[in-house]
């Protein structure tokens, strides 16, 4: 397994499939410009960032509703002092694996990006990620440091096809297996055009509102599904015990957005929810086989007619 430095996770989703709110950031920049203190435990580290975290997260995601589906899992606790426990233990319910991960790339927490509240201010995000390393390297699950290998990676650089070691890494190679063919054929298209209380899905998320990207222009739809943060509204990743990589799966998010934050009312048409998971399979098919055969996907990039 390899472990890359930030501006390494960074550039690998630049390089060729998952862009857009990832960004690369030295550890330690939080909005004081002072960091955690030197030589802190990764509990002090984390108890440094979490006023912050709560200013900017805590209004949907502090409580005792680890099952809130209105404003969010309550993953940061009752307050203050619970928070480090809930946020250790919390498992999240699209997968039930946990979202702090042992290492920046293997964290939902870390590349959730923007949703209905906003991605991490760039201070934040670069202090929870030297704290996820902390905390992965004194519970003895941290990925092993390949000096060797910490350049970022160039983005001219053909895609490569090596088994996925994060998270990061396999919704890269997913992003270029995913195929506008296999988008038509299974109407994924359609799924834009769901109607709510207050209208279609595209409607809104055309720009990609709430970190949603849903277009009446199928090209726009499909191309900005490969994209950060709009892919993880149709597939996210699983992890191990250890916080270490597990697999793809598909997140469910437009399915049970609807219950979300005092989002318009509706419910998925059955026919929408099948072309989900059709493209899916389809997309995982190629993904997979990418990987057991060494041959990468080769990214499509269609133009319209």
């Amino acid at each position: 397994m390899r472990w890359h430095s930030l501006s390494s996770i960074a550039a690998s989703l630049l390089m060729v499939g998952c862009v857009g709110e990832y960004q690369s950031m030295e550890p330690g920049g939080g909005d004081d410009g002072e960091g955690p203190p030197s030589g802190a435990t990764a509990r002090e580290m984390y108890d440094a960032l979490n006023d912050q975290q709560m200013l900017e997260c805590g209004a949907c995601h502090m409580g005792t509703n680890l099952d809130d589906t209105q404003t969010g899992p309550d993953y940061l606790g009752a307050n203050n002092a619970a928070s480090y426990d809930t946020i250790m233990a919390y498992t999240s319910w699209t997968d039930g694996s946990p979202i702090v991960g042992n290492s920046p790339d293997n964290s939902k927490l870390y590349i959730y990006g923007a949703h209905t509240g906003p991605a991490f201010s760039d201070g934040l995000k670069a202090d929870i990620a030297e704290w996820i390393l902390k905390q992965a390297e004194e519970d003895g699950i941290a990925p092993p440091d390949d000096d060797d290998d910490i350049d970022p990676p160039d983005p001219d650089d053909p895609p490569t096809a090596e088994p996925p070691d994060t998270l990061v890494e396999a919704l890269t190679l997913f992003s270029n297996c995913m195929s506008y063919t296999d988008f038509e054929a299974t109407n994924f298209e359609n799924v834009a055009d769901q109607n709510s209380a207050e209208g279609q899905c595209y409607a809104c998320h055309s720009a990609g509102t709430g970190g949603a990207f849903m277009s009446a222009d199928n090209i726009q739809f499909y191309s900005q599904q490969r994209n950060m943060p709009y892919i993880l509204k149709f597939v996210t990743g699983t992890v191990n015990d250890d916080g270490s990589f597990r697999d793809l799966v598909i997140s469910g998010r437009y399915e049970m957005k609807r219950d979300d934050n005092g989002h318009p009312n509706y419910i998925m048409a059955e026919d929408r929810l099948q072309s989900i998971q059709t493209f899916f399979d389809l997309t995982y098919a190629k993904y997979s086989s990418a990987i057991e055969t060494g041959t990468p996907c080769v990214r499509d990039e269609p133009v319209e007619q």
